[in-house]
């Protein structure tokens, strides 16, 4: 499982190539995705679904690739080490995680 860091009140956008147990490109397409970080208490930080292509968006669904966006309030006084998990549901509502759980790091920034 791979470490996110993102800066505190900072865009980012993490991006995702979906992959099958075999390691070859998934196509995505109607697939729908969740993304959702914790703290350590179990504290919803971030909650972000691909229903609203602002928050998560299936920017090349056909080569798997799907991007997650954070905006400068998703991580507004949030510092910190956290636990995400990213999530995907296929054509036949089967849930499968993606990666995760794993570090989440939010680092606090000096401006």
């Amino acid at each position: 499982m791979s470490t996110l860091t993102v800066k505190e009140n900072n865009y980012a956008v993490i991006t995702a190539i979906c992959r099958d147990k075999n390691g070859v490109i998934q196509n995505v397409t109607g697939f729908q995705f969740e993304f959702k970080v914790v703290s350590a208490n179990g504290t919803v930080v971030l909650d972000k679904n691909s229903s609203d292509i602002t928050q998560i968006n299936l920017v090349d669904p056909v080569n798997g690739k799907v991007e997650v966006y954070i905006q400068p309030s998703d991580t507004h006084t949030k510092s910190g080490e956290h636990q995400y998990e990213f999530k995907s549901i296929d054509l036949d509502s089967h849930p499968e995680t993606l990666q995760g759980p794993a570090k989440f790091v939010v680092t606090k920034t000096i401006i």
